[in-house]
Parts: structure tokens; sequence; C-alpha cells
């Protein structure tokens, strides 16, 4: 049985909300992390400067430096402890 446009609509919508990566984010950084390392050696190669791919290399390597891999062992079901983790390790740089 096919979907229906508005049940696929509302499938597709929840698989990319923004709480949808926040939450992955907490399992899936260290993957992303190695992906965009290899997206960003290739458009060097191609002679691209990847400055938006730079940037989020960053972001992804941050995440691994604060630890997130051994706090979390599987995804939360809401993005509320991945907001508190990154508001408990850097907001302890700031002060």
């Amino acid at each position: 049985m096919p979907l229906s446009s508005s049940t696929a609509s509302s499938a597709l919508t929840s698989r990319i909300s923004p709480t949808n990566w926040v939450c992955s984010h907490a399992v899936a950084h260290e993957r992303r992390w190695h992906e965009v390392v290899q997206v960003e050696k290739v458009l060097r190669e191609l002679g691209v400067e990847p400055a938006m791919t730079a940037a989020t290399e960053r972001v992804f390597r941050r995440s691994i430096e604060l630890g997130m891999s051994g706090v979390f062992s599987e995804r939360p079901s809401s993005m509320a402890p991945v907001v508190e983790f990154f508001d408990e390790r850097l907001g302890a740089k700031e002060q």
C-alpha cells in the first residue's frame, strides 16, 4: 500500500527536523567527522577552497574533543540531553 502524500511528507519532516539532527549528533558525530574530513580532502584536491566544509569539520571534531562519545551510547529521545552536554562542557570553558 503506497503512502499518502501527507504521510510521506510527515515522515520526511520528522527525519529532517532540527530535533532529529541534534539527537542523532550525539551518536553519529564521529562517523560524520570522518566523512567530512574525506569531503574536505577531495575538495582541496579539486582546487576548491572548502570553507563551509572546514567549519563543519570543526563542529564534529569539537564534539569528539569534548568527549561526547563517552557520554552517549545511544541516541537520546529528545535533544535536551545534547543541549545540556554542550552547555556543561562549553559553559565551563567560557568561565
